[in-house]
């Protein structure tokens, strides 16, 4: 243990003093304790019953023998503290030495490990420098390599243009005469086009001059026969047929009585009489069919079965219910009207 005074040797010595007054004032009070019962017992003894010549020698001896064992007492506590405060002193020292021998060997490890911090930096050094050798290096290698594959890559971008050029130019020529012959073949086409549109013409007009008159007859024969069969149509009737969509006969015979009647400003029954004359003279009327008479036409009419084609082309539970007969009976009568249509 290192022989230089600490603070803590100062703190030792403390405590020893502190001890030794410590247990010199207590050995003092004890003293004065006992010395104040010995004098407060000691006129006792003498007046106690039955005591006797020797009774206040006993006394003293037995006081004196509790003096002497007080004193061996704090004998023995003083020496038991000094004993623990130089133990405490020599347990301190160790620690103190090895703490000074681990600080001195710490300070050892901390050069040791500056040392190899710098062996290490040196060698990362060396290292990185190497490194950026490899790398430079390697760069110059692929700037080579990038430029050598250009070169190649320009070389055979020219060839593959040289031969698009060529392509290209080869199929503009073909193209030109493609065009040319196409070009050839419209003049021709549109000289026989041109030669043939007179005839076309020619025969369009004849067509179109045909379809007037047809459509002017219609409208004549439908005019003259409504006129002729009802007194309802004049004119103004016959117009708003016309502007209506009904501008024949036919068209005539296959409306609704409602619509006939809004167009031609007329009643219902004046639109059911003339829808009876269209009917009779295209040659529809149901009446006309074997084993229907006027009575079965009408109720057929008034079920919206106005025309042989309309009977054509209903079933007949429909018929049956209309005209009140049997399914059979207006079965017969729709294949009738089938066979004529």
């Amino acid at each position: 243990m290192s022989d230089t005074s600490t603070p803590l040797d100062s703190l030792f010595e403390t405590q020893r003093t502190l001890i030794d007054r410590t247990i010199e004032t207590q050995e003092k009070l004890n003293r004065q304790g006992l010395d104040l019962t010995r004098e407060a017992v000691r006129p006792l003894v003498g007046v106690a019953p039955g005591a006797d010549e020797d009774a206040e020698d006993q006394l003293e001896d037995a006081f004196d023998q509790i003096e002497d064992t007080q004193a061996e007492l704090f004998d023995d506590i003083q020496g038991a503290a000094e004993r623990g405060v130089d133990t405490s002193e020599e347990v301190t020292g160790w620690s103190v030495d090895l703490f000074e021998g681990g600080f001195e060997r710490l300070r050892e490890a901390g050069e040791d490990v500056e040392a190899e911090i710098e062996e290490t930096a040196e060698a990362v050094e060396e290292e990185v420098e190497d490194a950026a050798e490899d790398v430079e290096a390697e760069i110059d290698e692929a700037a080579e390599t990038v430029e050598e594959e250009l070169e190649e890559a320009a070389e055979t971008v020219e060839e593959e243009l040289e031969e698009a050029a060529e392509t290209v130019e080869e199929e503009l020529e073909e193209a030109a005469e493609t065009v040319e012959e196409a070009a050839d073949e419209a003049a021709e086409t549109t000289e026989d086009t041109v030669e043939s549109a007179g005839t076309t013409a020619e025969e369009f007009l004849d067509d179109l001059e045909a379809d007037v008159d047809a459509t002017v007859e219609e409208f004549e024969e439908f005019r003259s026969t409504l006129a002729a069969e009802s007194e309802v149509v004049d004119d103004d009737a016959v117009e708003g047929l016309v502007e209506s969509g009904i501008g024949t006969l036919s068209d005539l015979a296959e409306a609704e009585a409602e619509a006939v009647a809004d167009a031609a400003d007329a009643t219902e029954a004046e639109a059911e009489e003339l829808l009876d004359v269209a009917v009779e003279a295209e040659g529809e009327a149901i009446a006309d069919l074997e084993g229907i008479g006027k009575t079965y036409s009408d109720r057929l009419a008034d079920a919206g079965i106005r025309t042989q084609g309309d009977l054509a082309q209903s079933s007949a539970d429909e018929v049956a219910d209309a005209a009140g007969v049997s399914e059979d009976r207006a079965g017969e009568w729709v294949q009738r009207a089938q066979q004529q249509a």
